[in-house]
């Protein structure tokens, strides 16, 4: 495997300026799920134990010389600004792409401050609808826990970076409202269109089988069981036998 990347914070590097640890591991991060060229442009017998450490990111580097998928990360949400618009100060900030071992996501903070990212799953196109996923940080080389729906990397650094592979862990837990990632695919058994308009989510026979249309006051941040709301009340009309 030939390993070639030139990190700016050296001091044998000056295409880049002078970048500080946050930054060159977004640097880095940005050439390999690129899968770009990796070339070490330093002199090694000076290099710093945290340069080693981002030049030697062996999560990283598998994603960048995976042998089965060649193509890079490529953005699915700009940001700040609306998508698919061109601006050297804020370009995408959300990517994801293939790899063999699950779908890796790529998250950069243009800001001066720490921000929390969030994103929707379905929002990549390597992602599919009713299921979970695992969560690893490449970076932290943590296991963090298993995303439903939508993921928030909590703290990215300033001009910091994010890289998690999500992997596949089977069908999505039951009871979560709405029954759908995405609310214009939401489909009952019986071929009937589950509808969302505002707060008004109409549940039809997905839930009760045997009783006609119930419509359900669910707000817009509904969470897993009984189709509540955080800090919100459900109001629920339709048939007696509900309440």
């Amino acid at each position: 495997m030939t390993l070639t990347f030139s990190l700016s914070v050296l001091p044998d590097d000056r295409g880049n300026g002078d970048l500080t640890f946050e930054e060159s591991k977004t640097h880095f991060t940005a050439w390999a799920l690129m899968k770009s060229p990796l070339l070490i442009g330093t002199d090694l017998p000076s290099i710093t134990s945290e340069s080693l450490e981002i030049l030697t990111n062996k999560e990283i580097i598998a994603i960048s010389q995976d042998p089965v998928v060649g193509t890079g990360v490529t953005p699915f949400r700009w940001g700040i600004n609306p998508d698919w618009t061109l601006n050297a100060s804020y370009p995408a900030q959300y990517w994801s792409g293939k790899s063999q071992n699950g779908t890796v996501f790529m998250l950069l903070n243009f800001f001066d401050e720490p921000a929390d990212m969030f994103f929707s799953l379905t929002e990549s196109p390597w992602i599919r609808a009713g299921r979970q996923y695992s969560v690893r940080d490449l970076w932290a080389h943590t296991n963090n826990g298993t995303a439903v729906r939508n993921f928030t990397a909590k703290a990215v650094p300033p001009h910091g970076v994010a890289a998690l592979l999500l992997q596949d862990a089977g069908d999505e837990p039951g009871g979560i409202y709405p029954p759908c990632a995405v609310i214009e695919w939401c489909m009952a058994p019986n071929g009937t269109r589950l509808h969302l308009s505002g707060e008004e989510y109409v549940r039809t026979l997905w839930e009760l089988p045997s009783e006609p249309e119930i419509l359900v006051d669910v707000g817009v941040d509904a969470v897993r069981g009984g189709g509540g709301v955080v800090g919100e009340s459900v109001s629920i009309t339709g048939p007696s036998a509900l309440s």
